[in-house]
């Protein structure tokens, strides 16, 4: 391997490891959220100061300053998802569930799949189709092809 294709590979996994760093906030602060609202109901007897104990609906969504739906939580069907979207209104994390399977998708900002964790589905070139099994962890280059993964 010459110096410039090391160099280049070099810079391509630090971009893709600041990219993971991001999304491992991104999905901290996620499951704060989560906690969060669990503790305040957990905290919040139902009734309490006029509060429903519970609030049902097929669709949630959470709105910037300008009215752009930036998250979303809500069902498809029969399976359900939970979004962030960038400005643009591009999905760049999707957390969902397609049955029995859990996946996390992150793209950047183009909208190219980056990274998918859990049972996602590779699709080849050849138009055969390769589904991951819950463990798996799949990194892709900005041309969408696999970059590693694993098991």
């Amino acid at each position: 391997m010459g110096d410039s294709e090391a160099l280049e590979l070099t810079k391509r996994l630090e971009r893709v490891e600041r990219d993971v760093r991001r999304y491992r906030v991104a999905l901290a602060v996620l499951g704060l959220v989560v906690l969060a609202a669990g503790i305040l109901k957990a905290a919040r007897p139902a009734g309490a100061s006029g509060t429903p104990a519970v609030i049902q609906a097929r669709k949630f969504q959470v709105v910037d300053g300008a009215g752009r739906v930036r998250a979303g939580l809500g069902m498809i069907g029969d399976d359900v998802g939970f979004a962030l979207l960038d400005e643009a209104g591009k999905a760049r994390a999707v957390l969902g569930m397609l049955g029995d399977d859990v996946a996390l998708e992150l793209s950047d900002k183009a909208g190219k799949l980056r990274a998918g964790l859990g049972n996602i589905d590779l699709h080849s070139p050849t138009g055969s189709t390769e589904h991951r099994a819950a463990s798996s962890l799949v990194l892709f280059s900005e041309k969408e092809k696999v970059l590693w993964k694993a098991p």
